[in-house]
């Protein structure tokens, strides 16, 4: 079988707006579940079960996009995660996709509040982030 798997061309770009978005998702994910101060604490708590199988979903799509970084852009060549190398823009969407569920949930049960802005924002940021990863790889033939 033929490997069409584009090469790692020049230094990894956008790694430091990957590494970003995913250590925020992540460390949204983990204080939503551990600290009960947080508005997201207690959005969880009252969705039930759904509530946290989605937040844990949404801290291991983070932790997908974590390695993604660390792997794929900040190791040597030797070492390369193929599947979140190509679908690189799939994790992020799913990110954003997470991050708006989360607003979405929280504006049902508690009316609107700042912390959307944080939620939108950085979903905006990760689908920004997938589009510029899409470009950068498929965009210049």
């Amino acid at each position: 079988m033929v490997d069409t798997m584009q090469p790692r061309c020049q230094p990894a770009r956008y790694w430091m707006t990957r590494l970003y978005l995913a250590t925020n998702v992540l460390a949204l994910a983990l204080a939503a579940v551990f600290d009960s101060s947080t508005l997201a604490h207690r959005v969880l708590i009252e969705s039930g079960a759904a509530g946290m199988w989605a937040m844990q979903a949404l801290a291991v799509v983070a932790v997908v996009g974590l390695a993604d970084c660390l792997v794929n852009d900040l190791l040597p060549d030797r070492f390369i995660l193929r599947w979140s190398f190509r679908h690189r823009h799939l994790v992020y969407m799913a990110l954003a996709l997470g991050l708006v569920s989360i607003s979405y949930i929280t504006a049902k049960n508690y009316g609107p509040s700042t912390v959307h802005v944080f939620y939108m924002l950085h979903a905006a940021f990760a689908t920004f982030v997938a589009f510029f990863d899409l470009f950068a790889r498929h965009g210049k033939q």
